[in-house]
């Protein structure tokens, strides 16, 4: 709120100024303010009362001086601004430096009305010091704000200084900021400043700076000249920056320029008519977009709209949403309505959701109005999301919604995941239910576990479970595990040699050589290997040669094998050379070897 005002503020003062400047005859001395000489009566004439107010303000200090005397942390802006038309020109860079020195964001707010201020008092001055001034964004206020007033006042002579200038560093600077004041003015005499100095027509970064000014004043013209330009690079950009300022300037006529046909506009200069106009007049901007043929420009200038809700009726947005076939646009409209009205009540919010026709506008939607209802009441979420058509959409929702009532209450909404029709979605609530009392009840958690029926949930759930149990119970940890089907064993034995075998390497190795063959086993080897391999690589080799399946057996025994042969090359070469290494293997392994003992040799 602050920062609007602010803004508000900013605008009047500039406002202001800005008459100031627009009505000077530049031609006349500095500006000097003028006091309206009011009759009073004398002194001696006047009633008490009036001779008080009188001497209260002859002893009020000047505009510096109020200015000077705010807190710099905190200042009166509204005052602030009320001062500065006040200040002398000799005035106003003492009043800069001190402005430096307040908090933002008055301070950027008032730095900008004090420069504006002092440019229409002596845009020469205000020039010479944008090269000097100790605060470097204060130089680069300085800089353009001089150049508009100077380009008003004379832009042959603004042209000159940047044409007369001695260096290339000051040369660039003052085309940075003179020839884009002048492109709003006479863009033909900036441009052929541009074309002429070799120095500047290469530089990419003027070319943009240049559009945004041309682009803004006049926008047909600064298009042809944008795309006529030789570098592409350079060209895009440009070109992009021209439909901007049109866009900021009068969205109506760009829009009306990209409908009339010629060369096919970029995607970005819809993005741009997109933005700007629908800031400004968002149903008018709506109704446009829903206009545009269906493609990547319709996509793309949906995509960019910026909407204040509270200025598009709900029922309007449900129609266009209805009408149009733009996935992009209906789901942007189905986001920005869906949280508005979910300000005023989550009910009001789900009826006009589910008005919706079914898609994508109707998932975007629901999706944060849902997330509303878990936070309120998790259970009346569940029990509506059972009910959505969509499977994908029902899917995510019923998985918010128990999630957030496992963490509030999981006994409830383990009672209802159970009651849920047998299935993948009824196994995913339940696991959802376990993962939230797995850590604080374990003995709960498996006898919820022992009430899954897919795989799938079933696996991730298992390892979860292990992971926990094996750092507290190793025992029943494996007692768990032994229980577990064929199907869950893998993610499961993982975890848990992982987190038992580092401290108990001979009792899970005993363990593993127990274990029938298959994926667990396998499973369970990848962890044992990956947990001794730094102590001993020759054990954790001979382990990996035992996994079945072929990938993750050759990996496992790479790893481990490459270990070795760092620690012990003339080990690890007995070894590969003995029986228990396939011969398919020896090849790969032998080069590997060499390529690891050579460079100790030399």
């Amino acid at each position: 709120m602050r920062a609007r005002i602010a803004a508000a503020l900013l605008i009047a003062a500039v406002s202001l100024l800005a008459g100031i400047v627009i009505g000077r005859n530049f031609k006349e001395p500095p500006y000097q303010p003028v006091v309206a000489e009011v009759a009073t009566p004398r002194e001696s004439e006047a009633p008490p009362a009036a001779r008080a107010v009188q001497g209260n303000l002859s002893k009020r200090p000047g505009a510096l001086a109020q200015l000077a005397s705010m807190n710099a942390s905190r200042i009166d802006l509204a005052e602030a601004l009320r001062l500065v038309p006040g200040l002398a020109l000799t005035e106003c860079k003492e009043a800069l430096r001190k402005a430096v020195h307040f908090g933002q964001p008055e301070r950027e707010i008032l730095l900008k009305a004090i420069i504006t201020h002092w440019a229409s008092l002596d845009p020469d001055a205000v020039m010479d010091e944008a090269f000097r001034f100790p605060a470097s964004d204060v130089r680069r206020m300085l800089g353009p704000a001089a150049a508009k007033v100077l380009a008003v006042k004379d832009s042959g002579a603004a042209l000159a200084r940047v044409r007369d200038s001695q260096g290339r560093q000051t040369k660039i600077q003052l085309a940075q900021w003179i020839l884009p004041a002048v492109s709003r003015i006479d863009p033909e005499q900036a441009l052929s400043v541009l074309q002429r100095d070799p120095l500047l027509a290469r530089q990419d970064d003027l070319f943009n700076a240049i559009a945004a000014e041309y682009g803004a004043a006049f926008p047909a013209q600064a298009l042809a000249w944008a795309s006529a330009l030789g570098k592409k690079d350079v060209r895009e950009r440009t070109v992009r920056t021209v439909w901007n300022a049109w866009a900021d300037t009068d969205p109506a006529s760009a829009a009306s320029a990209l409908a009339g046909g010629g060369e096919t506009p970029p995607s970005s200069a819809f993005e741009s008519v997109a933005r700007s106009w629908s800031k400004a007049s968002p149903l008018v901007a709506l109704e446009w977009v829903n206009s545009l043929p269906e493609g990547e420009a319709k996509n793309a200038a949906a995509r960019s709209l910026v909407l204040d809700a509270s200025a598009v009726a709900p029922s309007d947005a449900a129609r266009l949403i209805r009408d149009t076939k733009s996935d992009a646009l209906a789901t942007t409209l189905a986001r920005v309505v869906a949280s508005s009205l979910l300000m005023k009540s989550v009910e009001e919010a789900l009826a006009w959701a589910e008005a919706l026709p079914e898609g994508a506008a109707k998932q975007q939607a629901l999706r944060p109005i849902m997330g509303q209802l878990t936070q309120n009441d998790p259970a009346a979420a569940l029990r509506y999301a059972e009910g959505v058509a969509d499977k994908n959409v029902k899917r995510e929702l019923v998985g918010r919604a128990i999630s957030q009532w496992s963490k509030e209450d999981p006994d409830s909404a383990y009672s209802f995941a159970s009651q849920m029709p047998a299935g993948q979605e009824r196994d995913r609530a339940i696991a959802e239910t376990i993962k939230a009392v797995q850590h604080d009840d374990p003995q709960k958690a498996m006898e919820w576990f022992r009430t899954l029926q897919t795989p799938e949930a079933m696996g991730v759930i298992a390892e979860d479970l292990v992971r926990g149990l094996v750092a507290t119970n190793a025992a029943a940890a494996l007692q768990f595990a032994s229980t577990l089907p064929a199907e869950a064993q893998g993610k499961a034995y993982y975890s848990l040699v992982r987190g038992w075998a580092f401290e108990h390497m001979t009792e899970a190795g005993q363990w593993i050589n127990g274990l029938s063959a298959g994926p667990g086993r396998d499973a369970a080897i990848k962890a044992y290997v990956s947990v001794i391999d730094g102590r001993d690589p020759a054990l954790a080799t001979t382990w990996a040669a035992s996994i079945q399946d072929p990938v993750e057996r050759t990996e496992a025994m790479f790893n481990a094998f490459e270990r070795w042969a760092d620690k012990d090359a003339a080990a690890a070469q007995q070894w590969l050379h003995s029986d228990q290494v396939s011969i398919d293997f020896k090849p790969f392994f032998e080069k590997h070897l060499k390529e690891r003992v050579r460079p100790r040799e030399r």
